[in-house]
Order: C-alpha cells, then sequence, then structure tokens
C-alpha cells in the first residue's frame, strides 16, 4: 500500500525560491554523504532537537527553520536560504553556528507531527515539486534520529520485502529449549 501526502501545510512561497521554481518550507535538513533527509513539522514539532542529534552522528546541516527545495532533473535538491546558512536553533540554548554540508538532493522526508504505530510501516510517499519521495513518520522513540541517518547511508528495503521477523517469545522458547554457550573455547595450547 502507498500513501500520498501532499506538501501543503508545510509550503510557504518566497520570492529567492518562487523566481527559481521552488519552494521554501517551514522544515529542517540534514545530509550525510550527499543525501538529505526533510524533517516535516510545526513549530515545536522537534525537528531541530532531531537534526542535532543527527548532527552528533556525523550528519551536517543544510538548513534548519527554512529550506529551500528546487528541481534538479528527477531530483528535489535541498539548500539553506543565505541568511541561515551554517545556523540551527537549539531550543533553551540558543542558535548555533555549524558547517552547513551545502545543497543535497533530498533522498527522504519525515513527518514529524505524525506518529508510527506499525512495525514495518507501509510505503508512503510525499509529493513536492512533482517528485515523489519516501516518507517516514517520527517514531517516538530514542533510536529514531540514528535510524534515519542509517537510511541516508544505506537505504531501506521495501515494506513487502522485509523478511518475517522472529517474535521475541520464539527467540525465549529457543533459548530455553537449547542453551548456547556464550564462552570463547579453549584453544590447544591452553
Amino acid at each position: 500500500m502507498s500513501v500520498r501526502v501532499t506538501p501543503d501545510p508545510f509550503c510557504t512561497s518566497e520570492p529567492d525560491a518562487t523566481e527559481t521554481g521552488g519552494v521554501i518550507l517551514h522544515a529542517t535538513s540534514v545530509a550525510y554523504d550527499g543525501r538529505a533527509v526533510i524533517l516535516l513539522g510545526g513549530a515545536g514539532s522537534g525537528k531541530s532537537s532531531m537534526a542535532l542529534q543527527m548532527m552528533a552522528f556525523g550528519a551536517q546541516l543544510v538548513a534548519d527553520d527554512r529550506v529551500s527545495l528546487t528541481r534538479d532533473g528527477n531530483q528535489v535538491v535541498a539548500r539553506a536560504p543565505d541568511t541561515l546558512t551554517g545556523l540551527i536553533e537549539a531550543r533553551n540554548v540558543g542558535v548555533l553556528q555549524a558547517d552547513p554540508h551545502g545543497p543535497a538532493p533530498v533522498v527522504l522526508a519525515v513527518d514529524m507531527d505524525r506518529v508510527e504505530t506499525e512495525r514495518v510501516p507501509p510505503k508512503r510517499d510525499w509529493s513536492v515539486l512533482g517528485v515523489s519521495l519516501a516518507l517516514l513518520h517520527n517514531s517516538g522513540r530514542g533510536d529514531f534520529p540514528a535510524a534515519v541517518l542509517q537510511y541516508l547511508k544505506g537505504g531501506a528495503i521495501a515494506p513487502d520485502a522485509v523478511p518475517d521477523m522472529v517474535a521475541p517469545e520464539t527467540l525465549a522458547n529457543a533459548a530455553a529449549a537449547k542453551p548456547v554457550s556464550h564462552t570463547a573455547p579453549k584453544r590447544k595450547d591452553d
């Protein structure tokens, strides 16, 4: 199943983007190795906090608070408006300086306002500037920033291609039935 979401709640119209055929969103974007994620959501939804956590794991800031998106062929490219390059707001700390990544193609969108309830979510899309991008909902879990960073590093497989996961009770039953030794085998010269 594919769910299509339109960007209307997040779009604004500002001259520097619309002159180039793009849009400026109230959003945040970070990138890793030339692949960007755009974090969408209302004020206080955790976009900057998520970006800061991802930056602590090695991502670089593309833009915070406002992200300029333009289309380049079949890709959407994120960049910071000139006045915001290298700046990110940390709530209750202030505006911080960061090494900016520069423009990067967006490969993933995250809706920080929607909470994911599925263990393996269905394929969702977000369409902007006529390009369809993969969309995730905020898991609300502590490992979510690391998971999104891993998505930037290695991508994801389609939900219908995910192998059946082993249920925790199956693992517990297997461990009880067949004990596993966690000690290293002795070497011959011991």
